[in-house]
């Protein structure tokens, strides 16, 4: 049987990480497993873990009153969710679902935190990987905004004739970045 630290290894979103980094994550993680339809957290709980996706997908939602669950994402394998344990007062800012069986590495947010702060360059490093996640997540939410109001076509042809300088940061069209992989 693998170590943890080598099927870490192969994660795409750890990809080119050295083998003392991936030491140090594999110190903080686990794997578990979740059934279809199954919630992995809920909007207000705790943040405290960073999940790898090994398989199957997830859906991230926020709930609208009189209207129940908008869905603003599907992760899948390969992919990682659930940046809100970087940010004090971690609490979770969506509902997560699994749309599949899911089985993810879950990095726990206190030891993550803990060796972040010791270790300057995988700080870096993961927070390189990090940032386009969020960024991703935050254009997909502003378009299911958009997609609300009937704006979300204007929005990408309008940002298509501005260039990449726009409001859609290194992608030009929203449909553009959100399609893009990590």
């Amino acid at each position: 049987m693998q170590s943890l630290q080598a099927i870490l290894k192969d994660h795409a979103f750890l990809q080119d990480l050295g083998a003392k980094d991936l030491e140090t994550l594999a110190a903080c993680a686990q794997t578990r497993n979740f059934t279809a339809g199954e919630y992995l957290w809920r909007q207000g709980e705790l943040a405290d873990v960073l999940y790898l996706i090994r398989s199957g997908s997830i859906a991230l939602e926020i709930f609208v009153p009189h209207q129940g669950p908008l869905q603003i994402d599907t992760v899948g394998a390969g992919e990682a969710f659930g940046w809100s344990w970087l940010i004090p007062h971690y609490r979770w800012h969506f509902d997560v679902r699994a749309v599949t069986p899911v089985q993810v590495f879950a990095l726990d947010a206190e030891c993550l935190r803990q060796k972040l702060d010791e270790d300057p360059h995988l700080s870096y490093e993961l927070l390189k990987r990090l940032v386009p996640v969020l960024a991703r997540r935050l254009t997909n939410t502003q378009r299911k905004l958009l997609d609300l109001h009937g704006s979300a076509r204007a929005w990408d042809e309008d940002n298509a004739t501005r260039g990449s300088t726009s409001r859609v940061a290194s992608g030009g069209t929203a449909s553009a970045l959100i399609n893009k992989g990590p």
